[in-house]
């Protein structure tokens, strides 16, 4: 009798645990929308068809269409898969916190802005990278390499 009450208890327990893990990923995926991860990927898929079309243009224009569909049901499949990545840094507190904190207004102002603050640091670090790639030349050659 211990014994069957000692495994309900487990598995009353273990049930428990595995819907507050769902509710720990529901909440990291809504996260991922909130904070606007999720609309930034949709650009990097318009980039990639993008490059693409530009090497095959015989390509007709459904295909791309059709293409870019699939690509960004692979994005869920991405957001999915990041998941573990914030389990395993954030708690599930946190994740909640972040959250609201997205929902707010300071927050919805920060995320619809996001996407350009982040084109114009990649702007001014690539800038940055070249003046840095040519100091390194410039050494590399004032030592003689």
């Amino acid at each position: 009798m211990k014994f069957k009450l000692f495994i309900l208890s487990i598995l009353f327990i273990s049930s428990n645990y595995c819907y507050a893990q769902d509710d720990f990923e529901k909440d990291i995926l809504r996260f991922l929308e909130v904070n606007g991860s999720k609309q930034t990927m949709a650009p990097m898929v318009d980039q990639m068809v993008k490059q693409f079309r530009t090497m095959k243009s015989d390509v007709p224009e459904d295909f791309w269409t059709l293409l870019k569909l699939d690509l960004t049901a692979d994005m869920a499949d991405l957001m999915k898969k990041m998941v573990p990545i914030y389990k395993m840094h954030l708690t599930h507190e946190e994740v909640k916190g972040l959250i609201k904190f997205y929902e707010s207004p300071i927050g919805k102002s920060f995320t619809a802005k996001s996407g350009l603050i982040m084109q114009e640091s990649m702007q001014i670090g690539q800038q940055w990278g070249m003046q840095i790639g040519g100091k390194i030349q410039k050494k590399l050659t004032d030592a003689g390499y």
